[in-house]
Formats: C-alpha cells, sequence, structure tokens
C-alpha cells in the first residue's frame, strides 16, 4: 500500500434532544451528517486524482452511508466490513450516556487493556484489530486504498502508518472531525509520512 486515505464518517442522528453512545450502536446518519459525506464526496475526486484505488468502509450505519454517498459520486461500491467499526461499546451500545454511564467498569491494571463495559473492546483489542486488519490490506493492494471509517479506528489507523506502538496509541489522540479526510503516504525514499491530516476544507 502506498497510500492510505482515511474519511470519518458524518454525524449520525440522535432521538430528539436525547444522545447516544457511540461505539457500535449502529444509528443512520441525521441530515446533516448527509450533508458532510455529499460534500467529503465533491473533495475526493481531487484528492484521489487519476489514480485506482480499493474502497472500503465500516458496516455500521453512519459510516456505510457515507460511504455509499461517496461511492455515488466516485462510481464504485466499497467492499463493507465489521473489521473497521469503531471501539466495541458492548452493553452500553444503543443505550443513553447516562444509562451506560451505570454500566461502567472499574479500572483495573494496564488503563490500555480497561474495558469500560461488559462484553466491550479495550483501546489495545481495538488497535490490534484495526492493525492486523490494515496489515492484511497491505499485503493484498500496492496502491491506493480509502476508506470510510470512525474515529478511534482513524487514531489507531495514523499510529500503524507512521509504526507507533499500542501504548503510543493510547497516549495520543489526533483531532478528527466528521467528514475530515487524513491522507497518509510513502515517501520517494518508502519512508511513511502523515501527508495531511483532517482534510476540513470542503466542510466550510
Amino acid at each position: 500500500m502506498k497510500r492510505l486515505l482515511l474519511v470519518r464518517h458524518g454525524k449520525m442522528e440522535h432521538p430528539a434532544g436525547l444522545e447516544i453512545t457511540m461505539g457500535w450502536s449502529n444509528m443512520p446518519l441525521s441530515r446533516k451528517g448527509r450533508r458532510q459525506a455529499n460534500l467529503v464526496s465533491q473533495a475526493l475526486p481531487v484528492l484521489l486524482g487519476d489514480h485506482k484505488f480499493e474502497f472500503f468502509s465500516s458496516d455500521l450505519l453512519r459510516a456505510s452511508q457515507t460511504a455509499e454517498i461517496i461511492g455515488q459520486k466516485l462510481g464504485r461500491k466499497p467492499i463493507i466490513t465489521h473489521m473497521l467499526r469503531e471501539q466495541n461499546n458492548g452493553e452500553a451500545a444503543e443505550k443513553l450516556r447516562q444509562e451506560a454511564k451505570l454500566l461502567e467498569l472499574p479500572v483495573k491494571g494496564d488503563p490500555l487493556d480497561w474495558i469500560l463495559y461488559p462484553g466491550a473492546e479495550s483501546r489495545r483489542m481495538l488497535f490490534n484489530r484495526i492493525t492486523g486488519y490494515l496489515h492484511r490490506l497491505d499485503k493484498l493492494v500496492e496502491g491506493t486504498v480509502l476508506v470510510v471509517t470512525h474515529a478511534d479506528v482513524i487514531n489507531a489507523a495514523v499510529c500503524w502508518w507512521l509504526g507507533l506502538s499500542a501504548d503510543t496509541f493510547a497516549q495520543v489522540e489526533f483531532r478528527i472531525n466528521r467528514g475530515g479526510v487524513t491522507d497518509l503516504r510513502l515517501s520517494k525514499e518508502g519512508k511513511p509520512v502523515l501527508y495531511r491530516h483532517n482534510i476540513t476544507s470542503h466542510l466550510r
């Protein structure tokens, strides 16, 4: 893989006046989210240029619907996979934030291995899932890969591209706006480069 373009999905729909936990909650795009997806779909042809690319998306609705809108503009259908989902929030999925708060488990041991909710993933588990999947893609794809996914997944992917460890992933966080695009490339010397991060000019 010589280039990895990462797109964060648009804003998801919440019940009126309420806020659902993120993670594996499977909520569709809101009206604003669809607008964000349309705007990023208009920017991607310029970012991609004439380069051939492979196209992947998380299967959670807020990502897959974003990818569908992008695909209509690019004339491509994404490969939808659960491997690119956000961090699993277990029993807190689909619950309101105040309900999820009651399910929180105490911190034990290394925070990287802490599981916040019953049935959820730790940060290390998320990192290993995402980096393992990207490592397999790296072996299969020679050129450009376009991925529509979630904020924590993009954080893990940037760390993987730059050769950073799970411990580093647990300590850093890159700002990633909904509809933002991160462009990772290899230099002429084959070195991994964070070429542009969180491109949002198309959203203004």
